[in-house]
């Protein structure tokens, strides 16, 4: 596979500079037309959070971005929430958590979890007016069996037990209101950021059989809508975090080790703990091509681990005041990967890879893949670039 068939490309025929600018716009007219709908909620909740000393109090669009996923994957999974037997969605929530903690035990415990998704873990949309709250919990359960939205799941728990201290009207009335937005939101993200997907589906469609009884299934096999709902959360996240992660004295730049030109069996990086540290041993490689750069830029580069050790790995800058954080993912990890960076009170920036390629998930063989160092720059900085324009 090659990355013209790969499910994203950013670049879109050039460079990801217009996808940037679209996203921006798409971040812009998602907060004015959800804002519309749900402010009011938004503010409810923010009430019932502060009241309840659930956690401490975020901000309306980080609370907005929480609603709307709601809306997406109620009407992307709620089907195959309702017909998944609650006794396998625990077993499976188990396994997950067992391959969390027992690292030597994850290569048969995904072989055993990939066979039950491709048996049990249907993505299937549900038509008709919402059940409410015995539907949510049931939505909840399917995305916790599937191990691949533990962030959103533990904001989606909170969520849960707001909509179940409302009378069953209003519960209804606001679950109504958030699905219904969710087509809203589709239609926004489909005209701005489609172009930047477009393969998504026929992706999904051309590949099932070599995904079938994986770990990954559902990972790789999410709908467009939810590329978008990453891509416009992470750019909002983005928003809400930078003033904090300007404050900072130190910037480092997180890469993936899926963008390394040489092949794993040929990269000289050497094991620091749960890092890697790249050995500069190829001027062709993209990164040590990247960090030469951004070492002249004042900015330093670490490799990160797979996404299974990301958590971990992040505990170095817990609360941390003096550095901040500029992650890098494929569009589908980003945003997990900002809300455990948010969890540890880590300043941060997101940037997104310009397409997925990692053996891991993608391709047998992996795929290097690019990233927009002037993006990067914008972000680490911002006034320099300013001038520079």
């Amino acid at each position: 596979m090659n990355s013209n068939e790969m499910p994203y490309n950013l670049e879109s025929g050039k460079d990801s500079s217009q996808f940037y600018e679209n996203l921006n716009i798409a971040c812009d007219l998602v907060i004015n037309t959800a804002n519309d709908k749900l402010d009011d909620l938004i503010k409810d909740y923010m009430v019932f959070i502060r009241v309840g000393k659930i956690e401490p109090l975020r901000s309306h669009d980080e609370y907005l971005i929480e609603a709307i996923s709601i809306g997406v994957f109620w009407k992307n999974y709620l089907g195959g929430a309702l017909k998944l037997n609650r006794s396998i969605a625990d077993f499976l929530h188990y396994l997950y958590n067992l391959r969390r903690r027992n690292k030597k035990l994850k290569p048969y415990v995904d072989k055993v979890r990939g066979y039950l998704f491709s048996r049990f873990l249907k993505s299937e949309t549900e038509s008709g007016q919402p059940k409410i709250i015995g539907n949510f919990e049931s939505l909840v359960a399917w995305l916790k069996s599937s191990g691949d939205f533990r962030e959103e799941c533990e904001r989606l728990d909170n969520w849960l037990h707001f909509f179940t201290i409302q009378s069953d009207s209003n519960a209804r009335k606001w679950i109504s209101t958030i699905v219904s937005y969710a087509s809203t939101f589709e239609d926004i993200g489909k005209t701005l950021l489609g172009k930047y997907t477009s393969k998504v589906d026929s992706f999904r469609n051309n590949n099932y059989s070599s995904y079938k009884n994986r770990e990954d299934l559902i990972l790789c096999f999410r709908p467009e809508n939810e590329y978008h709902l990453n891509m416009i959360a992470a750019g909002i996240l983005n928003r809400e975090f930078q003033e904090k992660f300007e404050r900072t004295e130190q910037k480092i730049l997180l890469l993936p080790t899926c963008m390394r030109t040489m092949p794993e069996s040929h990269c000289k990086a050497s094991p620091k703990g749960r890092e890697l540290i790249c050995a500069s041993c190829s001027v062709n490689c993209r990164i040590n091509n990247i960090k030469s750069k951004m070492n002249n830029e004042g900015i330093e580069v670490r490799l990160i681990p797979h996404s299974s050790d990301f958590s971990e790995f992040l505990k170095t800058w817990e609360n941390s005041e003096t550095t901040g954080l500029i992650g890098v993912a494929c569009v589908l990890n980003l945003l997990t990967g900002g809300y455990e960076m948010k969890k540890l009170n880590i300043p941060s920036q997101c940037v997104f890879l310009e397409s997925c390629g990692c053996k891991n998930h993608w391709d047998s063989e992996g795929i290097p893949t690019e990233l927009n160092l002037r993006q990067v720059l914008q972000i680490a900085q911002p006034k320099k670039m300013k001038l520079s324009a």
